[in-house]
């Protein structure tokens, strides 16, 4: 018997991609503790608004992007990892582990949208992960007033 693993969460928001001046940002935080078989053990999807997709896959030590070949990043085994994904457009994006840029890459023309996923999906392998966190979401243009507003009000306490 094969082994297979399959723990698959999805949100069908109404709007997924950000407006021109805004970032739409995914973050979360996971570990695996045990994995076992084949080389996926969790993985992470996003499709935009406009059917545009990036997938990672990962396994105890390294996160791969499903749709570009040969693009992954290493990471320490055993531990709490902090993942986010940053995006302006829904073409290109950002991955950043624990703080540090980790991979740059583009999204796939995809089928679908409005899709996010995350969650357990391993057939031919076995994986038992925990999630502190998964969250997402846009985040509006700072206003320039505003931050010269609150730069103008820190020099004058400091003064």
């Amino acid at each position: 018997m094969t082994p297979s693993t399959c723990e698959w969460y999805e949100l069908y928001p109404g709007t997924v991609a950000p407006n021109e001046g805004e970032l739409f940002v995914l973050e979360w935080r996971s570990k695996i503790e045990e994995f076992v078989g084949g080389w996926v053990g969790t993985t992470v999807s996003v499709y935009s608004d406009d059917c545009w997709a990036v997938s990672f896959v990962m396994n105890d030590n390294t996160i791969r992007s499903v749709y570009e070949v040969g693009v992954s990043a290493d990471f320490e085994p055993d531990e709490f990892h902090e993942f986010e994904l940053r995006s302006f457009d829904m073409r290109a994006y950002a991955l950043y582990i624990d703080g540090s840029i980790a991979i740059e890459g583009s999204f796939w023309e995809s089928l679908f949208s409005n899709r996010i996923g995350w969650g357990e999906s391993a057939p031919g392998s076995t994986c038992l992960s925990r999630w502190d966190c998964f969250r997402f979401g846009v985040v509006p243009e700072p206003n320039p007033a505003l931050l010269l507003g609150v730069g103008l009000l820190v020099r004058r306490d400091r003064g």
